[in-house]
């Protein structure tokens, strides 16, 4: 074979295998996507707090990274949901130690139930970002 046939080969074989990547990814945010919204329903619909814990347990199984748990972590605790709300914040700096909307949330989050942990959330938020100031 000509080095022209392997490079065309070559190629063909990266375009299969960048499309096979993508469709994984796609399904992959939809997924999230899917868990996220059921979520929505959920406390739409006041599930019993079994039921919700099995919702939030699809939304940390279907979303990687931290970004959706930390949206999802708010809404939770917007919903007078705060240790449900604790959990998912604290998966997500779990998940990614140096997101700084993270541990900010998970700060709020916590200023009530554990004011020692709120404030050392507080502080790696700031150290993560210097502008931050926690709410008063």
């Amino acid at each position: 074979m000509s080095g022209s046939v392997i490079a065309r080969i070559a190629l063909i074989v990266a375009a299969v295998a960048a499309g096979v990547v993508l469709i994984a990814f796609q399904r992959s945010e939809d997924s999230c996507t899917d868990s996220v919204k059921a979520l929505f329903f959920a406390l739409k619909n006041d599930e019993p707090g079994a039921q919700l814990d099995k919702t939030i347990g699809s939304v940390e199984d279907d979303c990687p990274g931290s970004a959706r748990l930390v949206d999802a972590g708010g809404v939770l605790y917007q919903q007078r949901e705060p240790a449900r709300a604790a959990r998912m914040l604290r998966e997500a700096v779990d998940r990614e130690p140096d997101s700084f909307s993270a541990w900010a949330g998970l700060a709020v989050v916590l200023a009530k139930s554990d004011p020692a942990a709120a404030d050392a959330a507080a502080a790696r938020a700031h150290s993560l970002n210097p502008y931050y100031r926690r709410p008063s």
